[in-house]
């Protein structure tokens, strides 16, 4: 899904659509000091969704935790951002995909998207917060509804 780096070190971290689009958020460095080594790659698997088996890229890596069909012509890929509760999750078409992406988020986040030729993308920003989801301060149970 994503690999997040927080470190002095300018670092990349994507989530995977072969056919339809990319989502990066690129981290500028922060400081010009020695940088200590960027902390290792999160334990969880990468996660990709495509259109159809044809869209599975090569890596075994990238297509493990695949989901066919999950994004289409007409889909909505959100991106929630709680700062309150420091985490991130991922919606497609407003139902939340797997639980938290990341959490104990911090400091600043350029999104870009990058998307194959002949494909279009609509961004729409500070859209309402999804019915399901309650805003707050961190829940000890873990639930984000």
């Amino acid at each position: 899904m994503f690999v997040v780096f927080n470190s002095t070190e300018a670092s990349r971290a994507s989530l995977v659509s072969e056919t339809l689009l990319k989502l990066h958020f690129w981290v500028p460095p922060l400081s010009n000091p020695p940088t200590p080594p960027p902390p290792p790659p999160p334990t969880a698997p990468p996660i990709s969704c495509h259109v159809d088996e044809a869209a599975r890229h090569p890596s075994e890596e990238l297509t493990e935790n695949a989901t066919d069909g999950g994004i289409a012509k007409g889909s909505t890929i959100g991106i929630l951002l709680d700062f309150s509760r420091r985490i991130m999750i991922f919606l497609i078409n407003d139902e939340q995909q797997g639980p938290v992406a990341f959490e104990g988020l911090e400091g600043v986040y350029y999104p870009a998207i990058s998307i194959n030729r002949n494909v279009q993308v609509t961004l729409h920003t500070g859209l309402p917060i999804p019915d399901f989801y309650t805003p707050g301060e961190a829940d000890p149970t873990g639930s984000v509804c």
